[in-house]
């Protein structure tokens, strides 16, 4: 049994990190490719350093695939092509962290070596049904695209790629998402996912004597989301409002791993500690009594912790009604976190 790993960020390596060593463990072949070079991420500190010689990196390009351009990102995706269809090996599994393009590609680079090659997704977020004519043409067009071969050069909906064969999801909304949105999976598995012990393991937080609060952060600028970055630079501004005429309460913010933590440094206070990947989310939530966000899928893990948690909607529209985000108590001003 010879398996690859596909790793984008670093809940991706987390994951693959431990699913890696049981696999070694097992007796299996391994191989792990770490797409930082493509997306300038840096993955290979999550992985142990026994995993160190079975890691692979892609060619490093000048932009990061996901904050560049469609034209910058077309050509990446044909340069890679050709890479990945003279460098990816024969394996019986790939596991990816989701269906991007650049995963795509190396999907079919797997399969024109192996075609009864394995592919499963370890879907590592929460997602919301898109709903309305854009969205379902969006889908019709990325099934004419996979007809096509063309797939990996648009726009995609997570987890409907043709190309999978199953698919783990930490919450039955992410399920029922995938199957709104017409995924082709044959098994979609409800499951904790590997990286959760460590989660569930910072139950037992830092001791303090007043409350500490911690925001969550989204990556809307990585995702090149301009509406969703805008918002939550106001949901920042009143936080550290909030944080400034409180003295009974601790408040840190938590930039997203993929973010630009420089943007929001002029927010850093006496009364408001801003931190990003210096710090890792299992930390923080160690440090925290109750964590707010808007959309981040980190108040899974924070309800996995034990910790209280609150949807903030001040900026955000309402989560909707079939999502994990709905399940939680929301508050649209940061004074009701003391009720």
């Amino acid at each position: 049994m010879s398996t690859l790993f596909v790793v984008q960020n670093d809940t991706h390596a987390k994951n693959f990190n431990i699913m890696a060593r049981e696999a070694v463990a097992r007796g299996e072949a391994v191989s792990i490719l770490l797409l930082d070079g493509a997306t300038h991420e840096s993955t290979q500190r999550f992985f142990d350093e026994s995993l160190n010689p079975l890691i692979r990196h892609v060619e490093q390009t000048s932009n990061a695939f996901y904050r560049s351009g469609n034209m910058c990102r077309a050509r990446t995706c044909l340069q890679f092509r050709a890479w990945a269809r003279e460098t990816i090996g024969t394996f019986d599994h790939v596991v990816l962290g989701n269906d991007g393009a650049l995963q795509k590609i190396i999907v079919k680079a797997a399969r024109a070596r192996s075609a009864n090659c394995r592919v499963s997704v370890v879907l590592d977020g929460l997602l919301t049904r898109e709903k309305g004519l854009r969205a379902l043409t969006k889908r019709r067009l990325q099934r004419l695209a996979e007809n096509l071969n063309l797939d990996a050069l648009f726009p995609s909906t997570v987890g409907i790629s043709c190309l999978i064969d199953d698919i783990t999801v930490m919450h039955t909304s992410v399920a029922d998402v995938l199957r709104f949105h017409g995924s082709k999976a044959q098994d979609i598995v409800v499951a904790p996912l590997p990286r959760h012990a460590a989660i569930r393991a910072t139950a037992r937080r830092y001791e303090s004597g007043k409350t500490r609060i911690l925001f969550l952060g989204g990556a809307y600028l990585w995702h090149n989301e301009q509406v969703g970055h805008s918002r939550q630079v106001e949901d920042f501004s009143a936080f550290c409002e909030f944080a400034t005429r409180s003295t009974d309460v601790e408040c840190r913010l938590r930039i997203h791993p993929r973010d630009d933590i420089s943007i929001y440094r002029q927010l850093d206070s006496a009364r408001l500690q801003v931190g990003g990947s210096e710090n890792s989310l299992e930390h923080d939530l160690a440090w925290a009594d109750i964590v707010v966000a808007s959309r981040s899928s980190g108040l899974f893990d924070a309800m996995l912790a034990g910790r209280r948690v609150f949807v903030y909607t001040a900026h955000f529209p309402l989560p909707n009604d079939d999502t994990f985000f709905s399940s939680l108590p929301s508050v649209s001003t940061f004074e009701e976190l003391r009720k």
